[in-house]
């Protein structure tokens, strides 16, 4: 019979883990209000910065996401725990590379990371 980690043994996990999350980034909430026409606007919130790793690579995506979004632009993100990201969030790397967040994350008190996938919104210019 296991023994749970004490919190300090999980941030160190936590601390350890985000080394493995090279890429510098930032999550903007999606924030819907209604437009005076009566339909409603998407805006962004606050850019917050954290941590991520992206990988592109389409054998493991999901059927679902794959017939709805494609192939093409899905990338799978692993990211830190400090913000609840949703649907419809936006992921910036730079301005030439910006996702937008097609799953909910699943922040878990035991976990060392989330994992949630992402649709390329923005490319460089050709």
């Amino acid at each position: 019979m296991g023994v749970g980690l004490s919190a300090e043994e999980l941030a160190y996990m936590r601390e350890t883990q985000a080394e493995h999350r090279p890429t510098e980034a930032t999550l903007s909430r999606r924030e819907s209000s209604r437009s005076p026409s009566g339909g409603s606007v998407d805006t962004w919130g606050e850019e917050q910065p954290l941590d991520v790793r992206i990988s592109s690579s389409k054998d493991k995506v999901p059927e679902a996401l794959a017939a709805q979004y494609g192939l093409e632009g899905l990338a799978k993100a692993s990211m830190d725990l400090v913000h609840d990201v949703r649907s419809g969030d936006r992921l910036t790397v730079s301005p030439t590379e910006v996702y937008q967040v097609v799953t909910d994350g699943t922040p878990d008190q035991w976990a060392t990371a989330q994992i949630v996938w992402l649709n390329r919104s923005v490319r460089p210019a050709r």
